[in-house]
């Protein structure tokens, strides 16, 4: 089987005082057991990134869920909520990635804050506390078990989505407080959680694989037939993205 390089960004954190890079494993565990792909972990190292080197070496790149928001000044909005703790670095890192791996075609799936990175990275704009807002349900995190499932999905019908996975209903977990509010120009809905909330996109009118969900289809991906059916998909357009890479660099040399 091919095997691709997937780069995944990661967080900024600290432990013992010092400044670190983090990911959790769930993250990872899909790339190497479903994709059987070779991750590539991408520090969210701020305004010097190394974005055209990571390019060069990467087939597809997968923006990873996080504990912090996207700060409310990306999209023009002041903060709201109070409690709200941000990753300066990851923002600038992951908006800058997203643009140019978009130019360049690299297949992209997102997950939670990487699905709120992407839609404002477009233009899109996002709710910061979806709980307080009455015309929505609590979709932060179940206290005692994180990752149940806690609402159901409504599938487009003929988008994306409905392609890769056929049921028109799918229930999903729920671990944000932020949601979005406008949908970048670009983008276009894939599912909706029962209150209205946008819970998965693609990019519209295009064959380019920009794909993202607001629920965790790292958890236990391979024990969900969606989850496993986004991840084979997502690894279906590394592969075709690795095969055009390769013809374009024989004709260069």
């Amino acid at each position: 089987m091919q095997k691709n390089i997937i780069g995944i960004l990661t967080n900024t954190g600290t432990e013992d005082n010092l400044h670190t890079y983090t990911i959790t494993q769930k993250y990872v565990d899909p790339i190497i057991n479903i994709m059987q792909d070779v991750p590539l972990l991408l520090p969210a190292s701020g305004e010097n990134a190394p974005y055209q080197q990571w390019l060069d070496l990467v087939d597809g790149i997968l923006f990873t869920g996080g504990k912090s928001d996207i700060h409310p000044c990306n999209y023009g909005h002041e903060i709201t909520n109070k409690k709200s703790f941000f990753d300066h670095k990851r923002d600038i890192v992951s908006f800058n990635l997203i643009k140019l791996a978009i130019t360049k075609k690299i297949p992209i799936l997102g997950i939670c804050r990487g699905f709120e990175e992407i839609n404002v990275a477009l233009g899109g704009t996002l709710k910061q506390s979806l709980h307080v807002l009455h015309q929505h349900i609590d979709h932060r995190e179940h206290k005692t078990n994180p990752f149940t499932i806690q609402h159901e999905v409504k599938i487009v019908a003929g988008g994306k989505l409905s392609q890769i996975f056929v049921p028109q209903k799918l229930g999903v977990n729920s671990l944000h407080d932020q949601g979005i509010d406008e949908l970048a120009p670009n983008l276009q809905a894939e599912a909706y959680a029962c209150d209205g909330l946008i819970e998965a996109f693609s990019l519209k009118n295009s064959s380019q694989f920009v794909f993202a969900t607001q629920w965790h289809i790292e958890w236990e991906a391979d024990k969900n037939q969606c989850s496993s059916a986004i991840f084979s998909a997502f690894k279906a357009a590394c592969n075709e993205y690795s095969r055009i890479k390769r013809i374009n660099n024989s004709i260069d040399n």
